[in-house]
């Protein structure tokens, strides 16, 4: 996995940008592909006022996004049942990868094989024009939805109208639903079950291991569950108190976004509700930046590279800019806070193997490519 500060986007940030800026976003950090970014860039592929076709606009979109430099981290529901189950999920600003296999190298270490994502497949293909019947009406389906959903009566609901009554703003939101959540966690719980659609064995089983812990507070033993309970709670009460508009099914989307903070260090976007909100849900060691921000800052790295001499550009870009520049630079900045250890320039320096080191390292790990090639064989997109 690269070592670099991660880095989540959203739509209306990397449909901005041009090819040479993408590349370097991707270089330098270590980007998190949230399943609400597939669902928000396939949702275009049906909608009715793009002025180019939908494939050609989601083409677009795609083919900034290397498949070789990204992580897509799992869907959240996916994540809270295995929190449930007893899965330690760390919110380690990592992405959470499932279909992890265990292979052994020649000198018998253990480790993990990670097969191409279904995510990274998604994005080669829509890059090449291809989409399957599946797709199209997934994207008509998400359309019809957004047209016929009502979110007005969540609004109305006089249980959600009770619950923030006396609320005025954000702030006082997320007071109330932090205070409701410590207040009710037999509720909680329950709620949570219900939520990751676990079976009633499942269940069962849920419920008796927290009896055994002696029934501890759910944030401590469940704190992935709890946050996306939160999200969903904040979104609810916002809509009730009219702090986010109950018009705009996209908002609910955009939302959804925030599920997947705690498995990155930034969250990129130019979006005017995750402008607003985001810096609520980040922790001290995670940093909202403006998409137009980190958009002009990718120009400021394009133009510093493209003016090095040719000859300090020998070899790839992993040779010659394996770590961003120093100087007046937002990601230098970034990577001081969440990686103060980058400046260490014996660190940074390219590894240089001889012949015979070169020889040994591929007949180490020959057992695992020999598994990649019988078990996941590279196919036409």
């Amino acid at each position: 996995m690269k070592d670099a500060p991660t880095l989540i986007y959203d739509k209306s940030f990397i449909q901005t940008l041009g090819m040479e800026e993408a590349r370097w976003l991707h270089h330098h950090y270590h980007v998190v592909i949230a399943p609400s970014l597939m669902v928000e860039v396939l949702s275009n592929l049906k909608k009715p006022d793009l002025k180019i076709s939908g494939e050609t606009h989601i083409g677009h979109i795609t083919s900034k996004i290397p498949t070789h430099e990204i992580s897509p981290t799992a869907f959240f529901k996916d994540i809270m049942r295995l929190e449930l189950l007893g899965e330690d999920i760390s919110l380690i600003r990592r992405p959470y990868m499932l279909h992890g296999e265990e292979v052994i190298d020649a000198d018998g270490v253990k480790g993990v094989f990670l097969p191409e994502s279904e995510e990274t497949k998604a994005i080669r293909k829509w890059t090449a024009g291809k989409f399957d019947k599946d797709e199209h009406l997934a994207s008509e389906v998400w359309q019809k939805f957004k047209q016929e959903l009502d979110l007005t009566i969540f609004r109305k609901n006089p249980i959600w109208k009770n619950a923030f009554k006396h609320a005025r703003t954000v702030e006082d939101v997320f007071q109330i639903v932090g205070a409701n959540i410590e207040a009710n966690q037999l509720l909680i719980l329950e709620y949570l079950v219900n939520y990751a659609e676990l079976t009633e064995a499942e269940g069962q089983a849920v419920f008796m291991e927290w009896t055994r812990l002696g029934r501890p507070h759910i944030a401590r033993i469940l704190p992935y569950c709890v946050h996306v309970m939160f999200v969903d709670l904040v979104f609810l009460g916002c809509m009730t108190k009219g702090i986010v508009s109950d018009e705009r099914v996209s908002n609910m989307m955009d939302f959804t976004y925030f599920y997947y903070l705690p498995f990155a260090n930034i969250f990129i976007s130019n979006d005017k509700l995750h402008k607003k909100f985001a810096p609520y849900f980040l922790q001290t060691d995670q940093y909202f930046i403006k998409g137009e921000t980190m958009s002009d800052e990718l120009k400021k790295l394009s133009e510093y590279y493209r003016a090095l001499p040719e000859d300090k550009k020998q070899g790839g870009t992993y040779r010659w800019a394996r770590k961003p520049p120093e100087g007046q630079f937002i990601t230098s900045m970034l990577y001081d806070k969440l990686m103060p250890y980058w400046r260490d320039h014996s660190s940074s320096e390219s590894v240089k193997m001889t012949e015979e080191e070169r020889k040994a390292f591929f007949k180490r790990i020959e057992p695992i490519m020999e598994h990649a090639r019988k078990h996941h064989p590279i196919g036409d997109v």
